[in-house]
Parts: structure tokens; sequence; C-alpha cells
């Protein structure tokens, strides 16, 4: 099982001193055109598949992290490997080593899967490592992403479509509410089947605690990350205009 993590080696600074797009899951991304990133180095999270433009795009990487997609995969893998096989896009898929049981069994060669493990014992104090094992800052789907992209040289490094609107959430939302994508939530599926709203709340805290980790880690490593979301609420990175990242758009 160790040779799994070693094969990440070959991903360190693959791409050092190019920029990079991370590309969450949220609503805003219905308000910004990613057909542009179709020539850049990005990253996707979850389902990210299910949109239109995702076929243009056709980004190098995807990340899943939560732990629910390989212990009820019926529920939680079955739509997003439709719509990624539906898409016909060969990617790199980083899942937890914890999960290997349930993606090990994947045969499609559109499918090039990688293996990453925390360790309770790393810190940020030193380089992070997917070839051994990586800080346990595993809150969030984007937080694994800045990670990775870290270890791939990338920088600077672009967010879109990260709302972050659990920052802002009620108590009220939690409980009746699905968590906002940029398409519809076809299960219905809310947080609060799973957790109580203390452990919600202690979650978001988490959260919080380790996208300050990231900052410090970027910025004693000399790496930039900009914040390139239509708005939302991950406010830990200065802002960046998207459309003038782009010479279409007059950059």
């Amino acid at each position: 099982m160790d040779d799994i993590l070693k094969r990440n080696s070959k991903f360190k600074n693959t791409h050092e001193g190019k920029r990079c797009f991370i590309i969450g899951n949220g609503p805003s991304l219905n308000t910004q055109d990613i057909k542009p990133l179709k020539e850049e180095v990005t990253i996707v999270v979850n389902s990210f598949f299910r949109h239109p433009d995702a076929k243009i795009v056709h980004p190098k990487y995807w990340i899943l992290a939560d732990p629910l997609i390989w212990q009820k995969p019926e529920i939680h893998l079955s739509s997003k490997l439709k719509f990624f096989l539906e898409k016909e896009i060969d990617v790199k898929l980083f899942v937890p080593k914890n999960g290997y049981d349930c993606f090990s069994k994947s045969n499609n060669p559109l499918l090039d899967l990688y293996y990453y493990q925390y360790d309770d014992n790393k810190t940020i104090d030193v380089p992070i490592d997917f070839s051994t094992t990586i800080p346990p800052l595993l809150q969030n789907v984007v937080i694994v992403s800045l990670m990775l992209a870290f270890y791939l040289g990338c920088n600077p490094i672009y967010l879109i479509g990260c709302d972050h609107d659990s920052y802002i959430q009620t108590k009220e939302e939690f409980n009746t509410k699905s968590s906002k994508h940029f398409y519809e939530n076809p299960t219905n599926y809310k947080d609060s089947d799973n957790m109580t709203w203390e452990h919600w709340s202690y979650c978001v805290g988490i959260m919080k605690l380790q996208f300050e980790q990231l900052v410090k880690y970027a910025k004693n490593n000399k790496i930039d990350v900009y914040n390139s979301t239509n708005g939302g609420y991950l406010n830990y990175f200065p802002r960046m205009e998207y459309n003038l990242l782009f010479k279409e758009y007059g950059w």
C-alpha cells in the first residue's frame, strides 16, 4: 500500500510557476464563463462534471474528499461517476487512501486513480508532500485542492465557485434547506440528514482554522493565492477580478 502514495512523486512541481484554477461547485459558478479555462491547469471537485462546459474545460485533476462518497457510494458516488462517464473526460482522480477498497474496483480507462493520506503528526511547517502523507486539513475539499496545487508547484492559484455560504448559514436554513450548488440538488440531501447543528457549527469553525493554516503556508512559501469567485464569503485571500485574467477581456 505504501507504493500507492509514492506514485504521486511524479506530480511534485510538475506545473512549477504556472497558474492554476481551483473550481468549486458554488452557485456563483453560473455567473462566470469558464470556457477560457480550457487551456489552463484546473483542479475540480465533487460534482463539477454536471457543468455544461465540463467537456470544454476538460480538467486535469479531480479531487474527492468526503468519506460519505465511499461509505455510501450508491448515494454520493454513483451520480458523480455517471456525469463523468457521460462527458468522456480523462482525468487524474485523487481520493483519500481510506477509499481504496471502493475506488480500486473501477476499471474505467478514463479514470487515472491516485490516493492521498492524512497524517495527524504532519503540520504546515514542512513542505506538503503527496508522495508520503499530508497534514490533516480535511474539513473541505477546496482545502485539499489547495494543498495539491501547492504540491504541483502552481503559482499563482485562483479560486472560483468557492462561495462558502455555510459561513453565514442559520440554524433554520441548516435544518430545512439543502446546500446550494451551481446545479439543482436531485436528491434534496441536506447536511442535517447526517449531523446535528452543533456538529455542523463545530466543523465550520475547524474549516476556518484550516484555511488560516493554508494562508500561512502560502505566505511562508511565497505562493500567491487569489479568490476570483463572483461574491461569496471566503475572504482569506485577496480578491482578483476573474475577467481580467484573460487576454480576450483586455488583460
